[in-house]
């Protein structure tokens, strides 16, 4: 069983200062862009802690491949480095879960962490 979920989360794109949510500037055609840090954490169950060793991959628009992944710490934090604005793909999948995918839109605003919660599969 698969879940599907859509968030907003927001970030600042700050050129020239470096913040916690503008940690990286990369150099593109000898242009500078900064880069954000898209992050957040897993819980499993309702009200859960956060689940450790959750494989959080960074998918094209089908989910169909990888475009990178990490794996939740023992807090459940996972982030991916140098992301811009616009929308990415998420799969979240560990032993004992329901496998769920998350559509995460990132803009221009104030900077906000997911959160996400996935079932026990059934």
């Amino acid at each position: 069983m698969k879940t599907i979920a859509t968030f907003v989360a927001a970030f600042t794109l700050t050129l020239g200062t470096v913040n916690l949510w503008a940690q990286n500037t990369l150099e593109v055609h000898k242009k500078a862009v900064a880069a954000q840090v898209l992050a957040g954490t897993v819980r499993v169950g309702q009200g859960g802690e956060g689940a450790k060793g959750v494989r959080v991959e960074r998918c094209t628009n089908s989910w169909k491949s990888v475009k990178s992944s990490t794996t939740t710490d023992e807090n459940g934090h996972f982030e991916f480095d140098a992301v811009r604005e616009g929308i990415y793909y998420l799969r979240f999948s560990a032993t004992g879960l329901t496998t769920t995918l998350v559509r995460v839109r990132i803009r221009k605003s104030a900077p906000k962490e997911l959160s996400i919660t996935i079932p026990f599969a059934t």
